[in-house]
C-alpha cells in the first residue's frame, strides 16, 4: 500500500505543460497587438543575455590571463609578470567588455518598461527597435526540454 501511495503522489507533483496555438490577443483599450509586445520584450532578453554572455565571457578571460601569468620562470618577479599578463588579457578584452555594458544599458528592464509603456499608449515603436525586430522574436518561446530524458 505504501508504494501505491507513493506512486500516487509522486504523479501528482508531475505536470506536463499544455501546448496549444495561441491566437495573438489585441488590447482592446488601444488596438495594441499582444504578439508585438511580447517580440520587443523577446528582444531585450536576448539582447540581455548577449550582452551577459559578453560581459562574463570577458571578465573570465581576464581572470584567466592573470592566473596563466602567475608562474615563475626564474626571469624577473612575479608580480610584474602577473601586472603585464592582466593588463595585455584586458587590453584584448576590452572592447567586448565595453560592448557588453553598452547592450546592457541600452536593454535595460527600465529602458524596456519605458518603452513597451509609450507603445501601449499609441506612441509608434522606435526605428531602431522595429529594425531589430525578427521574425524569431514574435515566435513562441520554445520549452526547455531536458535531453536526457529520452
Amino acid at each position: 500500500m505504501r508504494h501505491y501511495t507513493l506512486l500516487f503522489l509522486l504523479l501528482l507533483t508531475f505536470h506536463l505543460p499544455a501546448i496549444s496555438q495561441q491566437i495573438p490577443s489585441v488590447n482592446t483599450e488601444v488596438g495594441i497587438p499582444a504578439d508585438t509586445v511580447a517580440a520587443v520584450r523577446r528582444l531585450f532578453e536576448l539582447r540581455r543575455e548577449g550582452a551577459g554572455v559578453l560581459m562574463g565571457g570577458s571578465t573570465a578571460l581576464i581572470l584567466i590571463g592573470g592566473a596563466a601569468s602567475r608562474g615563475s620562470d626564474g626571469f624577473g618577479s612575479d608580480q610584474f609578470k602577473f601586472m603585464v599578463g592582466i593588463i595585455a588579457t584586458g587590453a584584448c578584452v576590452a572592447a567586448p567588455l565595453a560592448v557588453g555594458i553598452a547592450k546592457r544599458i541600452r536593454f535595460s528592464h527600465r529602458k524596456e518598461a519605458a518603452l513597451l509603456t509609450a507603445y501601449q499608449r499609441g506612441q509608434p515603436l522606435p526605428k531602431k527597435i522595429r529594425r531589430r525586430l525578427r521574425e524569431k522574436h514574435f515566435q513562441p518561446k520554445e520549452p526547455s526540454v531536458d535531453p536526457s530524458i529520452n
